[in-house]
């Protein structure tokens, strides 16, 4: 599917390609949908950049086994039917996934100041050794 996503993006536009990208992004979309894999991706990074743990990549293979066991628990409510905590459960999943929406952009805004002020820095460094170079070439003259 991605490689088949990455070849409709190099595409020229045409309405046979913008309907087979759509098919494609609906389908991706179910597939996320279905594995709860959009959820448990902003809960995962709400999780990282609220506790910012030593190792990251620990952290997440911890979480895999429980998101697991989260995913096999709904799975089994599907078949049995909904019942009244699953309106509780939709709602803490809404107020989870818009408080790891809030966290990503708060960490987007944080990143790109961190991004800028490294590229300051990178230019500043840039100027001081062209201004090194100038003095010495002035003291060599």
């Amino acid at each position: 599917d991605a490689v088949a996503l990455t070849g409709l993006l190099d595409k020229p536009e045409t309405s046979a390609s913008s309907s087979k990208r759509q098919q494609a992004a609906v389908s991706a979309r179910q597939y996320l949908d279905q594995h709860q894999l959009l959820q448990w991706a902003q809960v995962l990074f709400q999780n990282l950049i609220r506790e910012q743990p030593e190792d990251p990549w620990a952290y997440i293979e911890k979480s895999r086994p429980a998101q697991r066991d989260r995913n096999a628990q709904s799975s089994q409510s599907d078949v049995n039917g909904k019942s009244g905590d699953d309106k509780a459960s939709f709602a803490t999943q809404f107020a989870d996934a818009k408080q790891a929406q809030f966290a990503t952009e708060q960490a987007k805004a944080q990143l790109s100041k961190e991004l800028e002020i490294a590229m300051q820095k990178q230019a500043d460094a840039k100027a001081e050794a062209k201004q090194a170079k100038k003095e010495i070439s002035e003291l060599r003259a």
